[in-house]
């Protein structure tokens, strides 16, 4: 479901063509919080795999790849981690911000 939904990017008007809207990380988010990190993990990494190897990529070299899958882990942890502590909803909404610090300094790098 994660890879069907990776092939529907769309661009954002304003921006560079390759800033694109990508809803490929919320199958891996529930199972983050229905598993647990590794499953949402191997999603992502399943996600991408398929995503080389049936699309490819311009290089040849899965760099694109390798760092959504790198930017999905940092997305789905900080909630899974958060939800693992305490089976609160509560948490999940203070775990935003963490997530957002680190998705930010991420795409900063």
């Amino acid at each position: 479901m994660s890879f069907v939904l990776m092939l529907i990017k769309f661009p954002i008007p304003p921006f560079p063509a390759y800033l694109t809207v990508d809803f490929s990380d919320i199958p891996a988010l529930i199972a983050a919080l229905m598993f647990g990190p590794l499953a949402a993990i191997i999603v992502e990494l399943i996600k991408n795999i398929l995503d080389y190897l049936m699309i490819g990529s311009e290089a040849g070299i899965p760099i694109g790849n390798f760092s959504n899958f790198l930017a999905g882990t940092m997305f789905v942890l900080p909630s899974s981690l958060l939800q693992e502590d305490t089976n609160c909803c509560h948490r999940l909404r203070q775990g935003d911000v963490p997530h957002n610090m680190m998705r930010s300094k991420f795409s900063l790098c």
